[in-house]
Formats: C-alpha cells, structure tokens, sequence
C-alpha cells in the first residue's frame, strides 16, 4: 500500500495579502500582464482571485478590452457593389445578384457589361440568356 503526502493549509494568507493591491491596480485600468508581473501571479492564480472578488462584490464591474477603440470603418464595396468577382475553381468571373447565380464569363471586361445591361433591366432573370449574348459581343 503506498503512502500519500499531502499538506492541510488552514488558511489562504496570499490572498489576503495581495487582495488591496489587486483591486487597486484592478480598478485604476492596469493591464492584466501588469498585474500578474507586479503582483507575482500566475494566469490562473490572476483568474481566480477575480472570480473570488466579484463573488464577494469587492469587484463589481468587468472591464472591456474593446471600451475604446474607435470603430471599424465602414466598406465602400457594400455602397457601390460590383456583383461579379472570379471564381478561381472554375477560372471564369462569375455574377451574381443577392446570392442568386445570373452567369459566368471569361473576361471581366464581358461581366461588367453584364451587369450594367442587368441593372438597366432592374435584373430581370428571364431576359439573362438574351442579355448575355449582348455582353459577349460588345466586347
């Protein structure tokens, strides 16, 4: 039979300790490394003096990393889009027109026509045969 040793720790003195400096540096906005470099602690020892201090309410809000950071800015292709783009499987530009498939061609110079006599058309599906001819003989 084999003997286990294992030790009974009372009390958590560390904490206690460590407890006024963590909520301080906490509070005023440090980063987390900074903590963890200043106070000594590991990511998990970091982590679980958070949860014990916001279960206690000694810590009542959570901070978020994203607080000031400015937005992303807006894509210019979603005001102006162009409705074809090149399929790399099948080497062809390929149109499409809200997730609908019109055609394929081999030039993108033929796709661009495509679409604009679509537009004109306000994408009327049933005219794309005759349409598509049109754009493969302007150019």
């Amino acid at each position: 039979m084999a003997n286990l040793n294992f030790r009974i720790v009372e009390g958590d003195d560390f904490f206690e300790s460590v407890k006024d400096d963590f909520i301080r540096l906490y509070r005023d906005g440090v980063k987390v490394q900074d903590i963890q470099e200043r106070l000594g602690l590991s990511k998990s020892q970091y982590m679980n003096f958070l949860r014990r201090l916001r279960r206690t309410g000694d810590i009542t809000t959570i901070r978020n990393p994203h607080a000031g950071a400015k937005p992303a800015p807006k894509k210019d292709y979603k005001k102006h889009p162009r409705y074809y783009s090149y399929n790399h499987h099948i080497n062809r530009w390929t149109v499409t027109y809200k997730s609908r498939y019109y055609a394929c061609f081999r030039k993108r110079e033929q796709a661009e026509c495509f679409v604009d006599l679509m537009k004109e058309c306000n994408w009327d599906k049933s005219r794309k045969d005759e349409l598509k001819w049109k754009a493969i003989k302007r150019s």
